[in-house]
């Protein structure tokens, strides 16, 4: 479970990272009609891209 979370090689934190661009895309696909639920979607997808570059640097 543990190596999912984080992983150890390059090809495991680009699968990471298309997964969380595809799941935040799709939220933002699905939620397009109301702005305020749509902002919350595209927000919580950079917070996660943000945290995947805090882990990348540190």
């Amino acid at each position: 479970m543990i190596d999912l979370l984080l992983p150890e090689t390059d090809a495991g934190v680009a699968v990471q990272v298309a997964a969380a661009l595809i799941l935040g895309s799709g939220a933002v696909f699905v939620t397009w009609r109301r702005k305020e639920w749509r902002l919350v979607a595209i927000g919580a997808t950079l917070l996660v891209l943000g945290f995947f570059g805090l882990r990348a640097l540190h």
